[in-house]
């Protein structure tokens, strides 16, 4: 009976002893980092200059335990994106203010992540939805100032509250399944239309630097029944990047169907510099089409965007942009949502 006792108590401390270890191995403090970007943005129609400050984030991230982790991200800029509404007072002329409003939704990530097994993990709160990898990618990590145009006419809203579930599955080769469920209503907005809407990805990265993607997203947006497809796939080698998207929204209308199309492929060339400060030098180049309405004819708009980026630092981590938009569209387009060509001055740091 000794001699069990003693294997169990020997047992109990190996256990113990092991369990304290990895809690002291474990780095519960939060990690504090953030990004600004700062623009001088020319409208080249009408030869006007604005300075913005399109982001100010700061991001808090850390262990709860060994399984739990949580992210919150704020964006301060939204605090300067107030709106105000002025009349003119008949008798004397003077115009005056008559309301004011600021948008205070700060908050982009706001959840926790649990892991029970080593390939699954769970999230709830607002995140990213899983569609569309253009979408996915980081403010603080973009190729070019703006997002495609398919980000905007054909993908869901970035951000959502809902919960989602990924799963790496054992495979030869990589392949990543996101699953997610959200309100659909958007970002900081509770539900409106008591409908759940979703969304499915899976990546496959069949050799390195090479992965394909395919997403799915429907339910209910303003009312409306909505089915979104998006295909992409991206090459990394040295320092070329090669992507491309396409995409596809169909509305459910009581008549008809409406169908936006959207696609864009660029390239980015990173060359490193040997010149003080200066890191990396990175042209880059990047074409798009947009059918922003299948049942309206000749409203097709495409976009060519030229770029070069001087990198400080690590990429993405301190650089100064330069990025050209000239938008094409056909003579007989008579809408009135028509954009003008844009030259757009960024620089940016992150901590």
């Amino acid at each position: 009976m000794r001699k069990i006792g003693s294997i169990f108590l020997t047992l109990f401390l190996l256990i113990n002893s092991f369990v304290l270890a990895q809690e002291k191995s474990l780095d519960l403090q939060p990690k504090i980092t953030g990004d600004a970007r700062t623009w001088y943005d020319v409208d080249l129609t009408k030869n006007q200059g604005n300075f913005l400050i399109r982001n100010a984030r700061i991001m808090f991230t850390g262990n709860a335990s060994e399984a739990v982790s949580y992210k919150f991200l704020f964006d301060l800029a939204a605090l300067t994106k107030t709106t105000t509404k002025s009349a003119v007072d008949t008798a004397t002329g003077q115009k005056f203010l008559t309301d004011a409003a600021t948008d205070l939704s700060i908050v982009n990530d706001a959840y926790i992540s649990v892991k029970p097994i080593a390939k699954l993990g769970l999230t709830l709160g607002q995140f990213k939805v899983p569609f569309s990898t253009e979408n996915l990618i980081s403010t603080n990590s973009l190729p070019f100032s703006n997002r495609p145009l398919l980000s905007s006419k054909v993908a869901p809203d970035i951000y959502d509250i809902g919960f989602m579930a990924s799963y790496t599955l054992p495979l030869p080769i990589e392949v990543n399944i996101d699953a997610a469920a959200f309100n659909g209503a958007g970002q900081n907005k509770s539900e409106t239309d008591k409908t759940d809407n979703y969304a499915f990805r899976a990546v496959i990265k069949p050799f390195e630097g090479f992965n394909i993607s395919g997403n799915y997203s429907g339910g209910v947006l303003s009312g409306k029944k909505v089915k979104i497809y998006d295909i992409g796939a991206g090459y990394k080698s040295g320092n070329l990047t090669l992507a491309g998207e396409y995409g596809n929204r169909s509305t459910d209308l009581t008549s008809s169907d409406v169908n936006v199309n959207a696609y864009f492929g660029y390239a980015i060339y990173d060359m490193p510099v040997d010149c003080g400060f200066l890191k990396f030098i990175s042209p880059a180049i990047r074409y798009e089409y947009c059918e922003p309405n299948s049942t309206v004819n000749n409203d097709e708009v495409k976009r060519l965007t030229a770029g070069l980026t001087f990198s400080f630092a690590k990429i993405t981590f301190a650089h100064f942009r330069v990025n050209y938009e000239n938008f094409f569209y056909k003579d007989e387009y008579k809408g009135t949502d028509k954009n003008s060509d844009r030259l757009v001055c960024e620089f940016q740091v992150r901590f």
